[in-house]
């Protein structure tokens, strides 16, 4: 019963193949008390049709390109990373014909680009930025930068629809 309880939390990721991922609600209400009166009963869900792979893939954003470039293969949908960047000073990035803009930095910055939100040491970092939060796409990916950047790298998980 507690198995089945914490499996039907209402919120989730559900897997096929082990190889994807899609994120899924549970979309009837099953009150616990009527689970145990039966052996079977239907769930209902409400699947996301966009699935991501199960691992991310990192890359190093200053030292992993290839004049600027690198490659992501086998995506079929925008992929949203997730950005650190250890900066100083002003920093402007463009990906992908996107440019954001980092005023007056200094330390680490996470980069959430799935939830629009940037973070310094777990804290609201939002009022720094400013511009669009990037997307990978499958293909060819251009990555420019100019600022004072230690450290620069991204994690993604690529997409499918």
């Amino acid at each position: 019963f507690d198995e089945i309880k914490a499996f039907l939390d209402g919120y989730g990721t559900l897997t096929f193949d082990n190889q994807r991922e899609y994120t899924a609600i549970v979309n009837n209400a099953i009150p616990f008390e009527k689970v145990q009166m039966f052996k079977s009963f239907a769930v209902q869900f409400m699947v996301n049709p966009i699935a991501y792979d199960i691992n991310a893939t990192t890359i190093n954003l200053l030292t992993g390109l290839d004049n600027g470039e690198f490659t992501i293969t086998g995506a079929t949908y925008e992929i949203e990373p997730t950005i650190t960047i250890e900066c100083s000073g002003d920093v402007e990035i463009t990906i992908n014909n996107k440019t954001f803009t980092l005023e007056d930095t200094d330390g680490t910055y996470i980069l959430d680009c799935k939830n629009k939100v940037i973070t310094k040491s777990g804290a609201n970092a939002s009022s720094i930025m400013s511009g669009d939060f990037p997307t990978f796409k499958n293909g060819t990916n251009v990555v420019e930068k100019t600022g004072t950047i230690t450290t620069f790298s991204a994690s993604y998980k690529k997409a499918y629809i």
